[in-house]
């Protein structure tokens, strides 16, 4: 009976060096687990944060805004406008000009206004100036400028450059 219980006595240690590491090994393996958890947790707030960037940077609302701002800020609406109005008031201009300004300076001068020159002559040299031309243009450009003035301060076409107060 001695030796058995001897023979007893190893395996009982074995018994309870293996229990004590198991013991160790699950300890182990839930701080490991922890540690797995505290990544994970770590990881999503990144994506989360990653998500959000890339929306902002994405959105088209706040790309729109981006864009409008730049254009308040830079008057491009009003340049934008000018240039259409102007080019077509002044072919209006233009057009009114020839067709009623002409007209009547030829019934009253004897002359379209267009055709009105004067000529210098010097050392048996004639040159010919255009004056009624230039005349015509002057005219053809306070009339753009009025109708220009009228429509932007009729439809309040002025307000869109200022920015947004904030």
């Amino acid at each position: 009976m001695k030796v058995m219980s001897e023979s007893k006595q190893p395996l009982k240690k074995n018994l309870q060096n293996a229990r004590a590491a198991a013991k160790r090994a699950q300890r182990e393996q839930a701080s490991a687990l922890d540690a797995l958890a505290d990544v994970e947790e770590n990881i999503q707030a990144v994506s989360k944060k990653a998500v959000r960037r890339v929306a902002a940077v994405v959105d088209p609302t706040t790309q729109m805004s981006g864009l409008i701002a730049f254009i308040r800020e830079r008057a491009i609406v009003g340049l934008a406008v000018g240039f259409v109005i102007g080019t077509q008031v002044q072919s209006v201009v233009k057009q009114l000009s020839s067709s009623f300004i002409d007209p009547l300076f030829q019934l009253l001068f004897g002359k379209a206004l267009s055709e009105r020159t004067f000529t210098l002559r010097f050392h048996h040299r004639a040159a010919a100036f255009g004056w009624g031309a230039m005349a015509y243009a002057l005219l053809d450009l306070f009339f753009v400028v009025a109708v220009i003035y009228l429509i932007v301060r009729l439809f309040s076409l002025d307000k869109l450059d200022k920015p947004q107060k904030k």
